[in-house]
């Protein structure tokens, strides 16, 4: 190992740092100093950027902490820590992504500060990784919905004759984003939204395994520069959120409302549901073309006649 390379693992090791969370105008972020990190650096001259880290959307979603730690000249032996991070949950533009001199893929999301890919799930991505952990659900629902495998061939499918309790602590060995969509595995085949749970343990995580939209697949550039800027500051998306509500004739609930955060801007789809005695009325789905701030959608359903004995 050469002395540029025991000065960088040596600048990496044994580094225990606190953090706390700060409101700005820019959002929550995690300032401070971070965790417990241990590389083995590997020299890349080349950096590799995809198309669909550019001008996109991740969300944060640290394995260990409540922030996604940021780095700063990951492409050079001057790679370190950032004081701050990103709060789990958060959306955040990215300019790019690259590969860091430590092996890791990054995603630029502000003048020279970068997250780990692993901790940040793009809005476009479809991809699986193998995890040690344990989730909550949610307190808001009466029954969590279960889900079928997202990455099967017809996506995740909603199992309609059982789900979890509410507040409830449930082992998970599996995370898997559909695009952009985050679910954990709690059985063979049962899967949960992330939006109805969430992680309160993890002792383990691999890295990713991209089907679809991986932040390092598509474009490659060779340019040894060091200047990594790609925007001011990490700058937050704007998030609203839209109720989906399943109701019969009168408006009473046929089955728990679903609620999602979309980017603002962008186009959103709901789909109906199976309700196991009722006949949903009208199409199947409705579309927000472009969000614009908080809506309900309503997909109404009939109670199926009866027979008459």
């Amino acid at each position: 190992m050469n002395f540029k390379k025991k000065r960088l693992n040596k600048a990496l090791e044994d580094k225990i740092y606190r953090v706390k969370l700060v409101h700005s105008k820019k959002g929550w972020l995690a300032v401070g100093l971070t965790f417990i990190t241990l590389f083995s650096a590997t020299m890349l001259s080349q950096k590799t950027v995809d198309a669909s880290a550019v001008n996109n959307v991740a969300i944060a979603n640290s394995t260990t902490s409540s922030s996604v730690q940021l780095w700063n000249n990951v492409t050079n032996n001057e790679i370190h820590k950032a004081n701050r991070g990103l709060a789990n949950g958060t959306a955040w533009k990215t300019a790019k992504a690259v590969k860091g001199v430590d092996g890791e893929t990054y995603l630029l999301v502000g003048v020279n500060e970068y997250a780990d890919a692993k901790q940040m799930d793009l809005s476009d991505e479809t991809s699986s990784q193998n995890l040690t952990g344990v989730l909550r659900t949610s307190s808001s629902k009466s029954i969590i919905r279960l889900y079928t495998n997202p990455l099967a061939e017809n996506g995740a499918q909603l199992i309609t004759n059982r789900g979890l309790a509410k507040n409830t602590d449930w082992k998970t060995d599996i995370k898997v984003v559909a695009n952009g969509e985050t679910y954990y595995r709690v059985a063979t085949n049962e899967w949960v939204k992330a939006s109805d749970a969430y992680l309160v343990g993890e002792s383990s995580r691999s890295n990713k395994a991209y089907t679809k939209n991986a932040p390092d697949e598509n474009t490659n550039s060779n340019s040894n520069s060091s200047n990594n800027n790609g925007g001011s500051t990490p700058e937050p998306v704007q998030q609203s959120t839209i109720t989906t509500k399943y109701v019969d004739e009168d408006g009473n609930e046929v089955a728990d409302a679903k609620t999602e955060k979309a980017n603002k801007g962008e186009k959103y789809t709901a789909n109906s549901i199976t309700v196991d005695g009722y006949t949903l009325d009208g199409e199947s789905s409705q579309t927000i073309d472009s969000v614009s701030g908080d809506a309900t959608l309503t997909f109404k359903y009939t109670k199926d006649s009866e027979p008459v004995e």
